[in-house]
């Protein structure tokens, strides 16, 4: 499994500017939590119902003080960033200095 992770603002694709549309990561507790930057906790969990945590569980869950997250652009280009938080809080992200690679396939092409 993964987590979802919600930068703020928006990062564009550092090889070609799109904008990155959602971001994947193992660092985290990988129960499908979404993290979005300047929370602590998890907005939300994506997952079905019938096995969603309660919402008193969910906010109990922390992520790392650093933590690898990344994504794929619509033209194939894969990003690998470091997330970075300031006690328990999601505050801040850098991209990953690695030769540029592009994915087997962009999103949603089978």
């Amino acid at each position: 499994m993964w987590d979802w992770y919600e930068p703020e603002p928006t990062i564009p694709c550092p090889v070609c500017a799109v904008p990155l549309t959602w971001f994947q990561g193992k660092d985290g507790p990988c129960v499908r939590l979404v993290w979005r930057q300047d929370h602590a906790a998890p907005v939300e969990q994506d997952v079905d119902d019938d096995v969603r945590f309660a919402d008193s569980r969910i906010q109990e869950f922390r992520l790392p003080q650093t933590f690898e997250f990344g994504s794929i652009c619509t033209n194939g280009h894969v990003v690998d960033l470091v997330g970075k938080c300031s006690g328990d809080v999601w505050t801040d992200w850098e991209l990953i200095e690695r030769p540029w690679r592009e994915a087997s396939r962009p999103p949603g092409v089978a």
